[in-house]
Order: structure tokens, then sequence, then C-alpha cells
């Protein structure tokens, strides 16, 4: 009996080993495609517009443009009321005010600023005795209106004040080496200025700066003596440096152009 099984496994093992085996159809492979192209998370790549605030704080800040009119900006601080009523009357306009002493400053721009190489020189002096240039630009519009008052030999007030910035010569020896227009003209009004300035500091050092300067500026046509808001008392028509700072201001705000 034993046999007989052992016999029976194995035909079955033969016959498995001898039948034909199906061969069956191969699946057909599957088309290699190129690699689909790869997206990059912009919160992990992003562009150098998108990480530019994200790495803002890591920059240098850009350095402000300075206007070389005004290099420190003090007279974007100072508060001048600008041309009198008297003054504007003068200039053939109906009301005072800062808008007045902008329509005089506009009319002078040509020859305060675009002839004899005049603002060139205005940074200069400026540069030399720390006086924003605007400021010089607009004692000359003040004075002589760029040149336009001065007789053929470069004076003004009946003889007495000498060049575009009116040095007076019963208190100072005017500078006539290089003309009305010259640079030592130019520098000389500048010193006496910064004299007048540098006076007013150690006079009034409780002034803010702008104060300082206002009553500088006052103090060059001459007026009381005293400090600002009243500086302009005895001055030209009570507004020597309201108007003339006003006037600065449009200088130093259109240096460069009109």
């Amino acid at each position: 009996m034993k046999h007989q099984k052992l016999h029976d496994a194995e035909t079955a093992l033969s016959a498995f080993t001898s039948a034909p085996h199906r061969q069956e159809s191969a699946a057909p492979h599957p088309a290699v495609s190129a690699p689909a192209p790869v997206v990059a998370d912009p919160a992990l790549h992003p562009t150098a517009a998108q990480a530019a605030p994200l790495f803002s704080h890591f920059a240098e800040p850009a350095a402000a443009k300075v206007n070389v009119a005004d290099p420190t900006g003090i007279l974007s601080h100072v508060h001048a009321t600008g041309a009198s009523s008297l003054t504007a009357r003068q200039e053939g306009l109906r009301k005072g005010g800062v808008q007045s002493s902008e329509v005089i400053a506009s009319r002078d721009y040509g020859r305060v600023l675009e002839s004899h190489d005049l603002r060139h020189k205005f940074e200069v002096a400026g540069q030399k005795y720390d006086i924003p240039p605007a400021v010089l630009a607009a004692i000359a519009s003040r004075e002589t209106h760029g040149g336009s008052l001065l007789d053929r030999n470069g004076e003004g007030d009946h003889g007495h004040g000498y060049g575009i910035l009116q040095v007076d010569d019963r208190s100072h020896r005017p500078d006539r080496s290089g003309g009305a227009y010259g640079q030592a003209h130019i520098n000389q009004a500048a010193a006496i200025f910064d004299a007048k300035l540098d006076a007013v500091k150690k006079q009034f050092p409780n002034l803010s700066p702008e104060d300082q300067l206002q009553t500088a500026v006052s103090r060059y046509n001459g007026g009381s003596g005293r400090p600002h808001p009243n500086s302009d008392r005895g001055t030209t028509h009570a507004d020597y440096a309201n108007d003339t700072l006003a006037r600065a201001q449009y200088f130093a705000g259109h240096w460069d152009h009109k």
C-alpha cells in the first residue's frame, strides 16, 4: 500500500514535468517618458524680488541723497512767514507771504543760479563756511535780484554796498579783486554772515539752530539785534529774514532745475 502511494506520487510528478508549458504573452513595456520638470516651491526657492523683504533687515540702508543747496537740511525746519506786504507791493505783488517770496525767487532764478557760475560759487563758499548755499543765493536775490540792481561799478545802496551780496563799505572793506560776481566777493560776504551767526550762537545759546540761523540772517541786514521771532524788527520792511529764508527754501527745492 505504501509502495502504491509512492508510485502514484512519482507518476503525478512525471506527468507535471513532462506536460508542455504554456508561454504567457509578455505584457508590453510602458514607454519611457522624459522626467517631469521640477517645479520649485516659491517658499523654498524665492526669486530675488521675493527674497528681498526677507533679508532687508540685513541689508545696508540706502544713503539719503544730500541736497547740496541745504546739506544739513536745516532749511526744511525753518518756519519763514515770507515777504511783508511792503516788499510784495514793491515787487508788483498784491499781498505778502511765502507765495510772494517764491514768485520773487522764481523771477530771480536765472540771474542768481544760472549766470556768472554763481551756483558753483555759492556751493564753494557754503562749504567753506558751513552755510547752506541756498541761503547765500537768497541773500543775493533779496539784496540785488542777482545783480540786476547794481550799477556799472558793481555797487548799490547809493554806492555803499558792493557786489551781488552787498558788502557794506561803512563796516567792511569790500574785496573787489574778482568783481561784483566773483568768488572773492562771495567768500567775503559768507565770512561776514558766518561771523554774525557765531555771535548769535554765543549770545543766544538756547535758541534752536533754526532760530539762530534766522536771527543771523536778520543781522546781515541790520535790525534791532533781537532774537527770533522778533529778529526782523528794524530790518528793511521788517521782513528781511522771513522773506530771505522763504526764498532760500525755494532755491533749495529747485537748485538744479526750475
